[in-house]
């Protein structure tokens, strides 16, 4: 997502607003997504601060996830805020007084008169996904023994397996 800042240029202070829905394949980076089920929605405002361009916002997103304890596909809005400061490339070759191009890797900047936040959207979106994806917070996933999803049948197999290698001590606590 590229924004236009030239209005912004020159004028410390003052403030740009955007909002765009974004076509984003998520699904095809973080295996807990099955699918998009909408294009990402971004608003935001970026800032000029005079010595770079702070940009705030929020996204969301309706991604269809993989529970991971019953397998079933569930829709859940993913949603997020963001914040960075971009600085002008020579400004931050200014800054990088050492010539470490590691520490300038780290840093969001901006040329002419175009932001790019495909990065910022990115890492944002990533890190909302959830790391555990559970359908209900009172999901009893699948049977041990037959597989079933146990949130649509009632199994009759037996749940208790001893470990064998735990079944002495199974016995000691019968006597």
């Amino acid at each position: 997502m590229i924004i236009n800042i030239r209005s912004l240029k020159g004028h410390k202070g003052d403030v740009l607003t955007f909002s765009q829905d974004v076509p984003w394949k998520l699904a095809e980076e973080a295996p807990q997504v099955a699918a998009e089920s909408s294009p990402l929605t971004v608003e935001g405002r970026v800032t000029n601060t005079g010595r770079g361009m702070y940009v705030e916002g929020s996204l969301s997103i309706k991604v269809r996830l993989n529970c991971t304890r019953c397998l079933e596909d569930y829709e859940q809005v993913l949603e997020a805020k963001f914040a960075e400061e971009y600085l002008p490339q020579a400004k931050a070759a200014e800054l990088n007084q050492d010539n470490d191009e590691e520490w300038l890797d780290g840093i969001p900047t901006y040329h002419g008169d175009e932001l790019d936040l495909q990065q910022l959207l990115w890492d944002t979106v990533l890190l909302s996904v959830p790391m555990k994806t559970i359908c209900d917070a009172d999901c009893k996933g699948l049977c041990h023994s037959c597989g079933q999803s146990l949130n649509k049948v009632h199994c009759n197999c037996t749940n208790h397996v001893t470990d064998p290698r735990l079944a002495a001590l199974a016995d000691l606590l019968k006597e």
